[in-house]
């Protein structure tokens, strides 16, 4: 039998032991911090690939709990393809995403939901994290010699995981795109969050005047708010929120403020208010799953022809993106 003495120092052995390894522990998640900058950021000039490192790893240092877990989930066979193809994803929520207010849980588990989302779909589905080029969702004929794309990508955004594009394929550019990612709220529930409504300049400014009037008053940015709620009623979610002026990443706080680049230039809230969005108790404007139409009766006499053809062209798109889902899923 052992004095109490002796039980005494065991047991003050054991802690400092397990204080040890709690420290090295410590230290090691930090420098998961400092490995995983150097390799994301391996293209940069070396005085930013050190900054970006020291930043990570004081990051992960103060997070070492959060980041030990984020890292664990990242290697689950369902993100693994994902976290390798796009080095950005394992820096994602100690950085600003989607909204100013959401904490590293609250990013941590979009990001994790959206692309498990993903990987239990089609290859056709997961296509869109391996093709740099995304997948088309769908193409149509503005008019006789102009042809409309909606394109699907995975790309390394602060708005969200994926952003659906509209581009003309005789103009090459991108017209407008919507940024967003999904979430499972409870079981089955699936839930989008629109990040970012991104209008696109393009070299000749009549072009984008010239694409509304083919979408027969349709404004390209109204026009992709209606094709995310196709893609997604599509899918089988049940809500679709944007985000409010004052949640948007680009309001958040900066240790430099910069006021040419640090805001917003566009009135995110009169857009969701526009396309039948109400506002939340918790600062998003939730959007109707199925696009509001105005009746007939609604509409002045001398643009209900004009409102028949932007219909109809909606209904065309509606049937193709139905289409592709199907592949999709």
């Amino acid at each position: 039998m052992y004095s109490f003495n002796t039980y005494k120092r065991l047991i003050n052995k054991k802690y400092l032991l397990n204080n040890w390894v709690a420290k090295i522990s410590f230290i090691s998640v930090a420098i998961n911090g400092w490995q995983l900058a150097k390799q994301v950021y391996s293209d940069e000039s070396t005085k930013k690939r050190r900054k970006q490192q020291i930043k990570y790893f004081f990051r992960f240092l103060f997070n070492s709990q959060f980041a030990s877990v984020w890292l664990s989930n990242l290697k689950k066979p369902c993100y693994t393809e994902v976290a390798t193809d796009r080095k950005l994803l394992a820096t994602k929520p100690f950085r600003r995403y989607i909204s100013n207010k959401w904490t590293k849980k609250q990013k941590a588990k979009v990001i994790l939901d959206n692309h498990r989302f993903i990987s239990s779909k089609s290859e056709y589905f997961k296509n869109v994290i391996t093709n740099r080029e995304g997948i088309e969702i769908a193409s149509f004929n503005l008019n006789e010699t102009l042809e409309g794309h909606l394109n699907l990508n995975c790309e390394q955004s602060k708005e969200g995981e994926l952003v659906l594009s509209f581009k003309c394929k005789q103009i090459d550019e991108v017209i407008v795109s919507a940024t967003f990612s999904f979430e499972e709220k409870k079981e089955g529930l699936w839930v989008c969050w629109i990040g970012s409504i991104q209008g696109h300049r393009v070299n000749d400014k009549n072009i984008s005047k010239m694409v509304q009037k083919q979408l027969h008053g349709f404004r390209p940015k109204s026009f992709i708010v209606f094709i995310v709620q196709e893609f997604v009623r599509n899918l089988g979610f049940r809500a679709i929120y944007g985000v409010n002026n004052n949640l948007h990443i680009s309001r958040g706080k900066y240790t430099i403020h910069l006021p040419w680049n640090h805001g917003i230039k566009f009135d995110y809230n009169s857009l969701w208010i526009e396309s039948g969005g109400k506002l939340t108790k918790d600062g998003w404007f939730e959007l109707p799953i199925l696009p509001n139409r105005r009746s007939y009766e609604e509409i002045q006499t001398e643009k209900r022809a004009l409102y028949r053809r932007r219909y109809s062209l909606c209904d065309d798109i509606s049937s193709k993106i139905a289409h592709t889902v199907k592949k999709l899923c």
